[in-house]
């Protein structure tokens, strides 16, 4: 399996990236750190739909609006304490990956799109469980996207054999096109956009 790490700040287009990627390598798939932590957030708020917490996406289009579900907090200002004053002191900074790894063990993809990476204690457990031969990051900018609300930020994964490449979002198709030709090399991708 091979492993592309999109890292950016919220709205960058590191989901939008991920479907690009989808379109380019049909048997590709994505996935998220947080899924864990947003779907178990969801139980501990009591945030129910047939008997199980709602999905992890459940408020991806509101999640910087305080809302009633999270007793005023916004979605994201809940899932930010419960992952930082909670899952991570307890169970160290690396759990989220952990978690991402016995998920990625049960998948058949050739390759997979982390679309949420931040913390580099989370993508080191991925590299070292499928190695850095096979992991990508690509570090996503956007001249008005920032860290200042989240808690991720841009991480550095040379030390573990990971290079970077650097992309812009400029809204045009030329973020597509350059993820595409920084990819091309290493990843077996179409040449179309998508």
């Amino acid at each position: 399996m091979k492993i592309i790490f999109l890292n950016g700040p919220p709205g960058s287009g590191k989901d939008f990236a991920g479907r690009a990627i989808l379109s380019l390598c049909p048997q590709a798939q994505t996935a998220k750190f947080a899924s864990v932590l947003k779907e178990r957030t969801h139980g501990l708020y009591g945030i129910y739909r047939d008997g199980q917490p709602v999905p992890h996406d459940w408020f991806e289009d509101r999640k910087d609006e305080p809302a009633e579900e999270f007793m005023g907090l916004t979605p994201r200002q809940a899932y930010i304490a419960v992952s930082e004053e909670y899952m991570k002191p307890k169970h160290g900074a690396a759990v989220f990956g952990s978690l991402l790894v016995q998920e990625l063990r049960s998948r058949n993809a050739p390759l997979v799109a982390i679309t949420d990476s931040g913390f580099v204690q989370e993508a080191r457990e991925i590299v070292e469980h499928f190695g850095a031969e096979h992991c990508r990051l690509v570090r996503v900018r956007r001249k008005e996207c920032s860290f200042q609300h989240d808690s991720r930020g841009y991480i550095d994964l040379s030390t573990l054999g990971v290079p970077p490449i650097e992309v812009v979002n400029d809204g045009t198709s030329g973020f597509i096109e350059n993820l595409i030709l920084g990819l091309h090399d290493v990843f077996p991708l179409s040449t179309q956009s998508p």
